[in-house]
């Protein structure tokens, strides 16, 4: 893969197949639409009942996912993609509630100081009279290993 916005835009590409394949939904990739579209990727309509719902992905080659700032409610979902040339791809799949409680469980072994703000770890301090902010939070494959192929998580899914 050349770069990340390379591999993400593959990796988006992977799950809507995937996504189409297990529900015979419509998947629309929002960042065709605009690009870098915020917090999630892709849209997953059933085109019988008209209910939706969005679907973030977060590819890594290396060992993590750096500075994933999740989802906010419960008609999103996050995928992680562990992507590497040499094997076939592994996907995570989390509903908003396990994302929550995923963040919940890593929060005190790692990211001490951090509050749980709109789906994702937030750091709030004071820097020289200057309010600052950092939002995200590292994640490995054993974080969320529990969800390794779950997609059956997904509504439609089977």
């Amino acid at each position: 893969m050349d770069n990340k916005i390379n591999l993400g835009r593959f990796c988006e590409e992977l799950v809507r197949k995937e996504i189409i394949k297990r529900t015979n939904y419509d998947v629309v990739n929002l960042n065709d639409i605009r690009n870098n579209y915020p917090v999630v990727d892709l849209k997953v309509t059933n085109l019988k009942t008209d209910v939706s719902y969005e679907v973030s992905v977060k590819a890594k080659i290396g060992n993590i996912w750096p500075a994933v700032k999740g989802i906010r409610n419960e008609n999103q979902f996050i995928i992680f993609v562990d992507y590497s040339e040499n094997k076939k791809p592994s996907f995570y799949i989390l509903s908003y509630p396990e994302w929550i409680s995923t963040l919940k469980k890593i929060k005190p072994q790692r990211d001490k100081g951090s509050k749980i703000i709109n789906g994702t770890l937030e750091w709030n301090w004071e820097k020289d009279g200057v309010p600052k902010k950092f939002r995200g939070s590292r994640l490995c494959p054993e974080d969320i290993n529990e969800f390794k192929s779950c997609w059956k998580i997904l509504p439609g899914c089977k």
